[in-house]
C-alpha cells in the first residue's frame, strides 16, 4: 500500500497542494492529472522519494519511505517524462540495461524474453 498523509508541496515559494491524502492499494492505479502547473510532476517525484515534501509523509507498506529508503526503491519503477528507452536498442537490450542500473538480481535474457512475451512484445 502507498499512502500519503497531510502532503504538501513548495515549488519555490509557490504552493502546490497541501493536505494531501490518497492510499493506492497493491493491483491499483493512480492516475494524476490537472493544469500546466498544478503539481502533477511534482506529486510523482514525492511519490517516487525523488523531492522531498514541505509537509507531511509518503508511506508504502506501512512505514514512511524515509525510514526504508533502498527496500523502497528496489520495489519502485519511476518512468518520468522521458523515459530513458534508447531507440536504437531492442526492448529486451533497453531492460537489460535497466536491470543492470538498478541491480536487480536474478533477471537474464530468458527472463527478458519471457516477460515481453507474456505482455505481447515478442517482436
Amino acid at each position: 500500500m502507498l499512502e500519503t498523509h497531510d502532503l504538501a508541496c513548495l515549488r519555490g515559494d509557490r504552493l502546490l497542494f497541501r493536505g494531501l491524502n490518497l492510499a493506492v492499494a497493491p493491483g491499483q492505479l493512480l492516475r494524476v492529472e490537472g493544469a500546466n502547473g498544478a503539481g502533477k510532476t511534482s506529486l510523482l517525484r514525492l511519490l517516487a522519494g525523488l523531492a522531498l515534501p514541505a509537509a507531511g509523509e509518503v508511506h508504502w507498506a506501512g512505514q514512511t519511505i524515509r525510514r526504508q529508503r533502498d527496500v523502497y526503491a528496489q520495489a519502485l519503477l519511476y518512468l518520468g517524462h522521458l523515459g530513458g528507452l534508447k531507440d536504437e536498442l531492442t526492448a529486451a537490450e533497453n531492460l537489460q540495461i535497466e536491470t543492470d542500473l538498478t541491480g536487480t538480481p536474478g533477471v537474464d535474457a530468458a527472463r527478458i524474453a519471457a516477460a515481453l512475451a507474456g505482455w505481447g512484445l515478442e517482436r
